[in-house]
């Protein structure tokens, strides 16, 4: 269904893809946790609930319980915790594969090659490793959410639309949602892109589907005594935080490309950059005053990297401005990009918000969904996909010295 023949691929991406998937052997076999701790406090909590899922149905963190389901039928099948951990393990191998399909129908004149390698990335990123090797909601729901994207890619890219490629988006989209909730703010923005892009009796016929997807959901929360289902740890209304905190985040996964746009002299912005870079100063200053984020859980790699070097945000400052600007650049007064980047921005707001809330999710939401010209034109260089790969594989070894040396212990003190 994925995997295309007569794809010719180097003999180093093999080696490539395949030194990384035994590292991930040995990251299980060692217990890696290069992610911020999170994976492993969350994989112990919710193990008991793999082990009897019936009795703990309405007991998963205000979370829908599909990950676990899931995860009790392979621990039923196994009674084995490192064999669990191994079958998630061998899921996220596959996932590079998947994502490989996605990028050769959203680029089809790009070197295969180059795209092999970019997709080989997701293996080096510490949330999905973590995830992999601790299994959570994350592996899952970035599994579901590659096929997901791969029937809406096909169904975007043929002449005369088959529907039956969107109905299959449509269910693997609202599993991915029923595995992370997060999900649903990019199912609103697929919605509203359909809203647009179908015939107004298309769109009734999908909306009757989409209802019936979220029944299933809609009993369990009518069921659950909680009554509350956020995907994200006690959701927070105090967006001068997260405003800042997801900015600086987004900066991270955009810097390379910001780098290419910047250097590159075919790029053309339609927007004045003068005004933009004015109206970002003032509005992260207005922000910043007011910034009273608990640094100790979340808020991402640069604030930690701010107050570890410099004992201050100033820095952290900066990097928000940095994203804040690529975000801009990147939309380039484009609906749909502005539309995505806006729910990311402001959707994801929580007392704390930790890296793996956009880690992959937002990488493949950048190279599949996001259409800019200037994406297309950084992929046809070999050499800017080396340097992305560079690029993150500096940052995985920045969160191994990170979580080796604890220096975590260190910005608490501050």
């Amino acid at each position: 269904m994925f995997f295309k023949k007569n794809i010719i691929l180097s003999k180093n991406s093999i080696i490539i893809y395949f030194i990384l998937s035994i590292s991930l052997f040995v990251g299980l076999i060692f217990g890696e946790d290069f992610g911020g701790g999170g994976s492993v406090i969350d994989y112990k909590n919710t193990f008991p609930k793999i082990e009897n899922p019936i009795k703990n149905m309405y007991n998963y963190d205000n979370k829908f319980p599909l990950h676990y389901l899931i995860g009790s039928i392979v621990y039923f099948f196994f009674q084995n915790q490192f064999l669990y951990k191994l079958f998630f393990v061998l899921i996220a191998i596959l996932l590079p594969l998947i994502y490989f399909q996605c990028l050769i129908i959203k680029y089809k004149n790009i070197n295969k090659d180059h795209l092999f390698l970019l997709s080989l990335i997701i293996l080096i990123l510490p949330g999905v490793r973590t995830a992999a090797i601790w299994p959570n909601t994350q592996l899952t729901s970035i599994f579901f959410f590659l096929i997901s994207i791969y029937y809406f890619l096909k169904w975007q890219n043929e002449k005369n639309k088959n529907n039956n490629n969107l109905y299959f988006f449509l269910f693997f989209m609202a599993i991915t949602v029923y595995c992370r909730e997060i999900y649903a703010l990019i199912f609103l923005y697929f919605y509203f892109f359909l809203f647009r892009h179908l015939k107004f009796t298309e769109f009734i016929k999908l909306s009757i589907i989409l209802t019936l997807f979220s029944v299933p959901g809609l009993l369990y929360l009518y069921l659950s005594p909680t009554k509350s289902i956020t995907g994200m740890d006690l959701f927070s209304f105090e967006f001068h935080n997260t405003i800042l905190i997801n900015l600086s985040i987004l900066s991270l996964y955009l810097f390379p490309y910001f780098v290419f746009t910047l250097f590159s002299k075919k790029i053309k912005l339609n927007l004045n950059i003068n005004l933009s870079i004015f109206i970002i100063i003032l509005t992260i200053f207005f922000l910043g005053k007011n910034f009273d984020f608990n640094h100790i859980n979340g808020g991402g790699i640069f604030l930690k990297l701010s107050l570890l070097i410099f004992n201050n945000n100033y820095f952290f400052f900066l990097t928000s401005f940095m994203g804040a600007l690529m975000c801009l650049i990147l939309i380039n007064r484009n609906f749909f990009n502005g539309l995505l980047i806006t729910l990311i921005i402001l959707g994801i707001s929580g007392q704390y918000i930790f890296m793996k809330y956009f880690e992959p999710m937002f990488m493949l939401l950048f190279f599949l969904i996001i259409n800019n010209k200037n994406i297309y034109d950084f992929l046809k260089l070999k050499k800017n996909i080396i340097f992305y790969f560079s690029y993150f594989l500096i940052y995985y070894f920045g969160s191994f010295v990170f979580t080796i040396f604890d220096l975590k212990q260190l910005i608490g003190a501050n």
